[in-house]
């Protein structure tokens, strides 16, 4: 099966005010040293979820997809930009098996790999992308790790969120 090449990201050319990229830049150097697309990109799509949150949390209906709690922690944050690759290839047409064969290709490391002391590298399996396609399930870790300032014990699928 050949490789499919998808950008992991869309990519959107917008025009702000000054102040407005003034914030964006305090906003962005409170997680980040260095200033390039990627971590730009991030702390825009924080921002989003932020507003995305409010607004949800005051509509009792509808069939709008379920916020993300916004990631806080550089673990959390991690997290969020995996679910953000997986669910744009998804949206890009790939199924899970050309999304986890992509993951690999690319060299993603996975949630497991991410929180393991193991210097061997974690493949991507189904699993991995069926997880990070459940909302509930990402947003409990992304609040677990939001309240972790160090390294869980456990494998991310044996953690209790509730």
């Amino acid at each position: 099966m050949k490789s499919i090449k998808v950008p992991e990201f869309n990519r959107a050319s917008v025009n702000i005010g000054s102040d407005t990229l003034e914030k964006l830049n305090i906003l962005h150097r409170v997680n980040y040293s260095s200033v390039d697309n990627d971590t730009l990109g991030l702390t825009i799509s924080c921002c989003i979820e932020l507003a995305y949150s409010a607004l949800r949390s005051r509509e009792t209906e509808g069939t709008d997809p379920l916020p993300l709690t916004p990631p806080k922690t550089k673990k959390a944050q991690e997290i969020y930009k995996l679910y953000q690759i997986v669910m744009t290839l998804k949206a890009s047409g790939m199924n899970a098996n050309q999304i986890v064969k992509y993951m690999n290709d690319n060299r993603h490391p996975t949630i497991e790999k991410l929180y393991s002391k193991k210097t061997s590298v974690e493949k991507w399996k189904v699993v991995d992308v069926d997880y990070l396609n459940n909302v509930e399930e990402v947003n409990s870790l992304i609040k677990l790790m939001n309240r972790r300032t160090h390294r869980p014990k456990n494998s991310y699928r044996n953690i209790k969120t509730s």
